[in-house]
């Protein structure tokens, strides 16, 4: 089965993790955003979804790729994608806001825990 999600990135660091995550019979493939855009575009041919790390995907690319219908970031932050543009052209683009508030909860907690125990003891 041809491969319907793609990771843009210059790095290809996660994708064993999101590969362990795709859905029975699903595949993901990578593409290196650091090759020609004329190259990105070939590769995200029949891609339907593009999760992107950085958090970049250039409305020129997304003019040359229609089967791209959400634009996914790893991160909270979306402001170097150009929403409006995208919506306009019928992408989606979600980010990942909050998924890493249990780990930051936790690491603020600890120095206030290591604060706060001298004065218990």
């Amino acid at each position: 089965m041809a491969a319907l999600i793609a990771y843009l990135s210059p790095r290809s660091d996660h994708m064993t993790h999101l590969t362990s995550l795709c859905p029975r019979g699903q595949s993901i493939k990578w593409v290196d955003s650091n090759q020609p855009i004329e190259i990105q575009r070939d590769q995200l041919d029949g891609i339907l979804s593009v999760i992107v790390s950085p958090s970049y995907y250039p409305v020129e690319l997304a003019r040359m790729t229609k089967s791209v219908k959400l634009v996914q970031t790893l991160s909270a932050g979306t402001d170097q994608i150009d929403k409006v543009t995208l919506g306009e052209m019928g992408i989606m683009v979600s980010n990942n806001g909050g998924g890493n508030a249990i780990s930051v909860a936790e690491g603020m907690a600890q120095p206030f825990k290591v604060s706060v125990l001298p004065k218990f003891i």
